[in-house]
């Protein structure tokens, strides 16, 4: 059984006692110096997204950007993304300066960013019809900065691409500099700053009509540059349909700059037109086609380019959930039109009608693209309704009996198919199907047809 020794009445050597009284005063010196010298770390005292709201399309991607202040802060804290619901979109590419979502089905959702206890919240309202399938490059960003000697990894993205597609980028660098080097690797780069100066990547897919281009500053220690930014790239819409806004922002400049935005199309007869005002442009798509957007500034050494890319949507025209009414005096009913294909909802003020035949038989009071009809005498009215933006009108059928004048019987025509949609070259026959009401089996073969557009339709029929 090993003794255990008792200390406690042994003394230290001669000698011993300063030395290790000298060596607990040096240890505590060091101590405080170690404690003196480590600066507080800052923490986060504001978190916000660039913009509150933000829409895309199903399928569509779009990067959001997050401002953490002050900006030295962000290098501390981590910055957590989560969403209200789940489904709506999916959040990608997270970093503490922002992330790509994409569209997963209609709907709305509340995207939400957390750092050091601050909470960020922005929308983003998903439109339910998925944009028209057109590949093209997306990247995430349009400017990148690296210092000399750093290195720098960017990934982008074939909008509609395949899995395998992903891979199958091409990479190269703007020639005549050597500002850069790349490593590229399918849909990443990395990028090493070989000295100061800046210099172009330039990235191409067999599937995407249009290169994309990002510039990169190699810069030195504590040197900053002004530059353009917007949230894309490439902006993907719809024919007559719904306008885009988006917005530039100065890298490294003050809030008072946004009044040196400048924002020009560069094609002379372009397929969109655009209204601007300082940092924001609004974009209304005119007709099918491609555009490129300059947008300039006083402050920014190069100019940023952003495509418009138009295409062809779905036709527009008119429906009416009623074409046909039978009414007695003093009823009252709704018809109620609806727009299709391609429009804006701004289209919905500019409906208007009109009556043909009994005019005061009927009294209608409209609402939008609401028309409350009023029965007011014997008699029968059509009224046609009609919106500007719309090539072909609509007509609903009215007629008004009195209970006490037995009227003879009326003889029209009538059907459930106001609208038929059919597509080029077709191998089915669609079937047009109508009615003579009030009348018989032999009126069958005295229908007459008759087809406006003889270019575009090839008809055969039967009696009915």
């Amino acid at each position: 059984m090993t003794k255990t020794q008792d200390t406690r009445n042994i003394k230290p050597r001669d000698g011993l006692l300063p030395v290790l009284l000298l060596m607990g005063i040096f240890t505590g010196i060091f101590a405080a110096c170690r404690q003196e010298s480590s600066a507080p770390k800052p923490r986060v005292e504001e978190i916000t997204f660039a913009q509150p709201k933000m829409t895309i399309a199903i399928k569509e991607r779009k990067a959001v950007k997050i401002k953490v202040h002050p900006a030295h802060a962000k290098q501390y804290y981590e910055v957590e993304y989560s969403t209200s619901v789940t489904g709506v979109i999916t959040v990608t590419e997270t970093s503490n300066d922002g992330c790509v979502i994409t569209g997963e089905k209609g709907g709305s959702v509340v995207l939400i960013a957390r750092a050091d206890g601050y909470t960020a919240y922005m929308e983003v309202v998903v439109d339910g019809t998925a944009t028209p399938q057109v590949p093209y490059i997306q990247i995430p960003t349009q400017v990148v900065e690296v210092t000399e000697g750093g290195r720098k990894t960017v990934q982008v993205n074939l909008f509609n691409g395949s899995a395998a597609e992903q891979q199958q980028f091409r990479w190269a660098v703007e020639p005549g500099k050597d500002n850069i080097s790349i490593s590229p690797a399918g849909n990443t780069v990395v990028i090493q700053g070989e000295k100061r100066g800046s210099q172009k990547i330039i990235v191409s897919h067999d599937r995407s009509e249009y290169t994309a281009e990002i510039l990169v500053f190699v810069l030195g220690v504590n040197e900053k540059v002004n530059y353009i930014t917007t949230a894309q790239n490439v902006i993907q819409m719809v024919a007559r349909g719904e306008n885009k806004q988006f917005s530039a922002t100065l890298v490294n400049g003050s809030p008072t700059d946004i009044s040196g935005f400048t924002f020009t199309i560069k094609e002379d007869d372009p397929c969109i037109d655009i209204l601007s005002s300082n940092n924001s442009c609004n974009i209304m798509p005119k007709l099918k086609g491609t555009a490129v957007i300059v947008i300039q500034h006083p402050l920014a050494e190069y100019p940023l380019e952003v495509r418009v890319i138009v295409l062809e949507g779905e036709e527009s025209y008119l429906e009416l959930d009623k074409t046909f009414l039978l009414m007695n005096i003093g009823q009252a009913e709704f018809i109620n039109a609806s727009m299709n294909g391609s429009f804006k909802e701004s289209w919905k003020t500019d409906f208007e009608y009109t009556v043909k035949g009994d005019a005061d038989c009927v009294e209608i009071n409209q609402t939008n693209a609401s028309f409350y009809a009023i029965a007011k005498k014997f008699g029968r009215a059509t009224v046609e309704i009609k919106n500007k933006n719309f090539q072909y009108s609509r007509e609903a059928l009215i007629i008004v009996n009195d209970e006490v004048y037995a009227a003879p019987d009326e003889y029209y025509i009538t059907t459930s198919q106001n609208v038929i949609r059919m597509e080029v070259d077709q191998k089915f026959i669609t079937e047009l199907n109508i009615q003579l009401i009030n009348g018989n089996e032999g009126d069958k073969a005295s229908f007459e047809w008759v087809v406006d557009d003889r270019l575009s339709t090839r008809k055969t029929w039967t009696e009915n």
